[in-house]
């Protein structure tokens, strides 16, 4: 009985202190905090999840979107760019899509209508992607 108790303990204890669980607690903070646009929070925990190596790509995905785009809203678009260019290895129209709307943001059109236009060749499933590159088109001209 003794020793069922003390095997019983380790596995509650290995349970809790197994990095899946760990990040399922997280990513429940991290929609909290996203829903909260608690950017600071956000980007705390995001990274500490990422720091775990989740073995998951959606919620790899889900966790990059939202340290993206808090960095984005923070005004760390550099650190942004770099978070895109991860996402694009995993989930390649999210992170295409993702990087032209940061570049759209950064006023660097070129380059924001090229990842737009290669996520919509990956047949991502954003409604504004032909919005936005007319709009890049339109601001294009008018520099001319």
């Amino acid at each position: 009985l003794f020793s069922l108790i003390i095997i019983s303990s380790g596995l509650i204890i290995y349970g809790f202190n197994n990095s899946q669980n760990k990040i399922v607690y997280m990513l429940n903070q991290l929609q909290q905090y996203t829903e909260a646009e608690n950017w600071i929070g956000v980007e705390k925990t995001a990274e500490e999840i990422l720091s775990l190596k989740p073995s998951d790509n959606s919620n790899n995905t889900y966790v990059l979107w939202n340290l993206i785009r808090s960095k984005a809203l923070t005004g760390k678009y550099n650190d942004a760019v770099e978070y895109a260019k991860q996402l694009i290895k995993i989930s390649p129209k999210d992170g295409h899509y993702m990087l032209g709307l940061l570049y759209f943001d950064m006023k660097q059109y070129k380059l924001s209508k090229e990842e737009l236009l290669e996520a919509k060749r990956l047949k991502a499933e954003y409604t504004n992607i032909d919005e936005l590159i007319d709009e890049i088109d339109r601001v294009s001209k008018t520099k001319n």
